[in-house]
C-alpha cells in the first residue's frame, strides 16, 4: 500500500473520531470537542491536528510494515498435493505453479488425462488403427465415401480423435 497524504488524514480522522466517542465528546477540561473539519482547521489547533497526523502516518507505516511482514511469511503450497514451496515464493505470475500443475499426481488434470488415454484407446481399437497415419487414413477414406450413412458423424469423431493426439 502507498500511503498517500489523503491516507493519513483519513486515518487521523477516523482516529479523532473514534477517540471523541471514547471520551463522550468533550475534552479533559469539560469542553466539547469540535468535529474533525473544525479542529483542522483551527490555527489554535495547529499542533494537536499535526500530532494526529503523525500518530495516523506511524499507525498506517505499522500497518503497512505488518501487511509485507506477513506477505513474507507465507508458505506457497498446493492445495492438491499440499507440496510446499519455500518462503518468499511468488505465486503471481510464476511458472513454478504452472510447472508443478503438469506433475502433481492428486490436481484434478490428471483424472482428465487418463480419462481421454482411455478414450483414445478405446476409439483406436474401435476404428482399428494403430497410428495417428492409420486414422487419417480412416478420415480421408470415411470423406471419398458419398454414400456412406453417418459420414458427418464419423468425420467429426475421427477429426476429434486427432485432435486429443496432437
Amino acid at each position: 500500500m502507498i500511503i498517500t497524504p489523503e491516507i493519513i488524514e483519513e486515518t487521523a480522522k477516523k482516529f479523532y473520531e473514534e477517540y471523541c466517542d471514547a471520551v463522550g465528546g468533550r475534552a479533559h477540561d469539560g469542553e466539547p470537542l469540535p468535529d474533525w473539519d473544525m479542529f483542522f482547521a483551527d490555527p489554535k489547533k495547529a499542533k494537536q491536528s499535526a500530532a494526529w497526523l503523525q500518530v495516523a502516518k506511524v499507525a498506517c507505516e505499522a500497518f503497512n510494515d505488518g501487511i509485507n511482514k506477513a506477505n513474507e511469511q507465507k508458505v506457497l503450497t498446493c492445495v492438491f498435493c499440499g507440496q510446499e514451496y519455500p518462503v518468499g515464493t511468488k505465486a503471481h505470475g510464476e511458472q513454478i505453479l504452472v510447472d508443478h500443475i503438469k506433475v502433481c499426481e492428486k490436481h484434478p488434470l490428471r483424472a482428465a488425462e487418463a480419462t481421454i488415454k482411455k478414450l483414445q484407446s478405446v476409439l483406436m481399437a474401435y476404428s482399428h488403427c494403430t497410428t495417428k497415419e492409420e486414422l487419417i487414413g480412416v478420415r480421408d477414406y470415411l470423406m471419398s465415401q458419398s454414400d456412406h450413412e453417418d459420414k458427418e458423424v464419423a468425420i467429426a469423431g475421427v477429426n476429434t480423435l486427432l485432435e486429443t493426439l496432437g
